[in-house]
């Protein structure tokens, strides 16, 4: 049964409904949010993972390295395709794309909507740290929210022939 639906998937081929030049313009885009992301990502998690007493935050960084991981991986089949994808090759690069960053804009938003609740409870060791760290998470959610975007973006741009 699932070979059947593989075979379903291979035989339906899309194409890029724009010239080359943009989709370069677009893979370079994807590259580009997907390495700001991880290093967004890097800079909130050893920042916040300071202490490892503190198992929630070390549970969420982890967490966030799912859409991470897959980010690159669909990132790297995106990089592969040429003009024309099949349907297994459009779910693993700008379907996944879409999704990790869907994911990653989920959990970002519960860290940035966290560290708010610190900070307006007064829960806190110190204000200046804590509007750093809202700050990080901030720009992950950001990111987090480019790269969904940028798979919509890639989807929209591609037609079933």
């Amino acid at each position: 049964m699932d070979s059947i639906k593989e075979n379903a998937q291979q035989k339906i081929v899309f194409r890029y409904r724009c010239d080359k030049r943009k989709v370069s313009g677009m893979k370079k885009a994807a590259a580009a949010l997907v390495a700001f992301m991880t290093a967004a990502f890097v800079l909130a998690g050893t920042y916040s993972c300071q202490s490892i007493g503190d198992i929630a935050v070390l549970l969420s960084w982890l967490l966030l390295l799912l859409p991470v991981a897959f980010s690159w991986t669909a990132l790297v089949k995106i990089l592969r395709m040429g003009d024309t994808v099949t349907g297994k090759q459009y779910k693993k690069g700008p379907e996944r794309l879409r999704q990790s960053g869907a994911f990653g804009v989920l959990i970002s938003a519960v860290s940035v909507f966290s560290c708010g609740y610190f900070i307006a409870t007064g829960d806190v060791e110190s204000i200046v740290v804590e509007i750093g760290m809202l700050i990080r998470i901030l720009t992950e959610f950001l990111l987090c929210f480019g790269i969904l975007m940028m798979g919509r973006y890639y989807i929209s741009q591609m037609e079933e022939q």
